[in-house]
């Protein structure tokens, strides 16, 4: 019984990992370390470049996504025109940012100094490979720190569909 015992317990020894302790890390040791954060990658199901507009024939309220993450839009036709960025916050879905203004004659009276370029003016999730739906939330005022021209678009419907020309 006693080698048995002896038998086990050697074998335990030989195939256990000894744990060793911790030890205390430095200040030195922290700024060493570099924490990488694991995250999944964006996948889109579909396209998001191309013209989106509520109507393909009128063309008044479009979206243009170009490459490079950069797009113009057509708030009102012949009033007010921007370039701005997007973001792909999620799979389909991206965030609308304002870069640069491109008047028309309504847009000159704007505050286009005060509008905050980081934040976002409008979001678009696309449904499917032709249709997205199109949020325009306006243009912040830092100034003023209220949205402005919220209601005065040419988007008539949330739904925008990609226009193949």
């Amino acid at each position: 019984m006693n080698k048995i015992v002896l038998l086990v317990f050697s074998i335990c020894l030989l195939g256990c990992k000894q744990i060793a302790p911790q030890q205390k890390s430095t200040s030195s040791d922290k700024e060493n370390k570099i924490v990488t954060p694991v995250s999944k990658p964006i996948v889109n199901t579909f396209d998001v470049k191309g013209y989106w507009s509520n109507n393909c024939q009128e063309g008044s309220g479009y979206v243009d996504i170009s490459e490079n993450n950069t797009l113009k839009i057509e708030v009102n036709s012949n009033q007010v025109y921007l370039k701005g960025r997007y973001k792909n916050i999620k799979s389909n879905f991206f965030n609308i940012y304002f870069t640069s203004k491109d008047l028309g004659r309504g847009g000159s009276s704007l505050d286009w100094v005060n509008y905050d370029k980081d934040s976002i003016i409008g979001t678009l999730k696309l449904i499917d490979k032709k249709y997205a739906n199109f949020n325009w939330l306006g243009f912040y005022n830092k100034k003023t720190k209220k949205r402005e021209w919220v209601d005065n678009t040419d988007f008539k419907s949330p739904t925008l569909k990609k226009c193949d020309f």
